[in-house]
């Protein structure tokens, strides 16, 4: 299950994930920890096709 960032969190974190990704060349992805679990929050791709199994 997604998680949504709250407030201004998306817009700082945004460009940084971009900055990321252009750097790597790869797909990058922010994961909130909620207790025990991680939930996928934000998902920038990268220029290349990425197999993300679920």
């Amino acid at each position: 299950m997604p998680t949504t960032l709250r407030g201004d969190a998306r817009e700082r974190l945004l460009p940084i994930l971009a900055d990321l990704c252009d750097a790597t060349r790869e797909a990058v992805q922010l994961s909130v920890r909620c207790g025990t679990v991680a939930r996928g929050a934000e998902r920038v791709h990268g220029r290349e096709l990425v197999d993300v199994q679920r």
